[in-house]
């Protein structure tokens, strides 16, 4: 018994399919797993989300010439550096969005435009997310997620 859920595991692993069972007892293959959405990614993905919102409020600020510091672009860069575009995106845009609309509406449209393209950028850059980017790509990516941001907030302010 043991050996024979052993080697299903080879052969989904090996064929790259996933099966799924629907509500209705049917199974259901779906050949390309990378649109497989598992409940630990979307949990990340909340959980990130989260702290760009609770980060967005202005007790999270640093007061610097010509306005504030926010803590939110910390988690946004870390979950664009190990999360997939899209996610990153709905963690950077979605988040700021909702954080922007609880504590200070009137830049919510420019925070989503502006850090969804950020922490796509980011993500992009850094490469595959199976394994550890490098330094260099690290940096190189916050850098110029960096520079994404206040370009935005500038043409945004505008």
């Amino acid at each position: 018994m043991e050996q024979e859920n052993r080697n299903e595991k080879q052969e989904v692993s090996a064929s790259e399919t996933v099966e799924l069972t629907a509500a209705d007892g049917k199974k259901k293959k779906i050949k390309d797993s990378k649109y497989y959405v598992s409940t630990r990614k979307i949990c990340y993905v909340a959980l990130f989300t989260a702290l760009n919102i609770v980060m967005s409020s202005s007790i999270c600020s640093i007061p610097v010439p010509g306005g504030h510091l926010y803590l939110n672009d910390i988690v946004i860069c870390l979950a664009a550096l190990v999360l997939d575009p899209l996610s990153a995106f709905i963690v950077g845009g979605v988040g700021a969005f909702f954080g922007d609309m609880l504590f200070y509406p009137t830049p919510m449209f420019v925070s989503l435009a502006t850090h969804g393209l950020q922490a796509v950028a980011i993500s992009l850059i850094s490469g595959k997310k199976n394994e550890l980017a490098p330094l260099w790509k690290a940096i190189v990516a916050v850098a110029v997620g960096a520079i994404i941001m206040v370009t935005g907030y500038s043409l945004g302010r505008a």
